[in-house]
């Protein structure tokens, strides 16, 4: 796996294989928008402009996202962990 869409779309197929087997507790969270190639629209913390997701709380309440994952290998599925936070919803 070595060109960036190889690794993109390891990311995405991680991404909704977690989002899915979390199904039945968190469905509330969807990912709303994925920004792959980008060279001057969010410049992430680190001075960079990375590719992005940006997630959403369909729910009425606060959801704690802590226990989702983001990972661009699949066979270390838990590589980024979401801060353990509540996740306001809509």
């Amino acid at each position: 796996m070595n060109t960036f869409s190889e690794k993109l779309k390891a990311l995405v197929a991680t991404l909704v294989f977690s989002i899915v087997s979390f199904h039945s507790i968190h469905s509330q969270i969807v990912i709303n928008e994925l920004l792959i190639r980008q060279s001057n629209v969010y410049l992430s913390y680190y001075g960079n402009f990375d590719p992005m997701i940006e997630i959403l709380n369909t729910s009425g309440s606060n959801l704690n996202i802590g226990t989702f994952y983001l990972s661009d290998d699949p066979l270390n599925l838990q590589k980024w962990q979401f801060p353990n936070m509540p996740f306001a919803g809509n």
